[in-house]
């Protein structure tokens, strides 16, 4: 098995990507001509359904333990038979 890492040595923990996201809370208005109020609950309600992987230059985009963002084309493969670092064709 591979496992891919960032090229400062970090795991990769996941994918960078967009998501649609509902703040909930109370929406009022005092009247007619004031300004829109929401006094927010803390909870947010995510949309999966929406998720998107980002892209840059055509390529996936990934996120290390250490919050970086790497393309593709960037990550070093680790060969968990081997414990070497492997070159590999990417997507």
């Amino acid at each position: 098995m591979l496992i891919p890492y960032s090229p400062k040595g970090e795991a990769i923990i996941g994918s960078f990507d967009n998501l649609v996201a509902v703040a909930l809370g109370e929406v009022t208005r005092e009247a007619r001509d004031a300004p829109i109020k929401v006094e927010y609950e803390g909870e947010t309600e995510v949309w999966w359904d929406e998720q998107v992987q980002k892209y840059a230059d055509g390529e996936k985009l990934w996120v290390c333990a250490a919050h970086g963002i790497w393309k593709s084309s960037e990550l070093k493969w680790l060969d968990s038979n081997t414990g070497q670092f492997v070159e590999v064709t990417y997507e």
